[in-house]
């Protein structure tokens, strides 16, 4: 199991890989800019819905962004 900054910078990877800024993100999954910003800086913890949203978002299993290697890549949603 991760800690709330190995997360926060997993999910930023995984942003990043699809050349997305927080903003997008955070619209996506229905969070501000500002929380979204905090949990990648490890500054803010989730709620079970914000991390389901985010691994939907993402195409990997909740229990993927837990673990301490990397979520294989799947099934990625587009931006709208």
């Amino acid at each position: 199991m991760i800690n709330q900054k190995e997360l926060g910078q997993k999910i930023r990877e995984l942003r990043e890989s699809l050349n997305l800024n927080q903003g997008d993100l955070a619209k996506q999954v229905g969070l501000s800019r500002v929380a979204f910003s905090q949990i990648e800086c490890g500054n803010r913890g989730m709620e079970a819905l914000e991390l389901a949203r985010v691994a939907d978002f993402f195409g990997v299993n909740m229990n993927e962004m837990l673990r301490d290697e990397q979520p294989a890549k799947t099934n990625k949603k587009t931006v709208m």
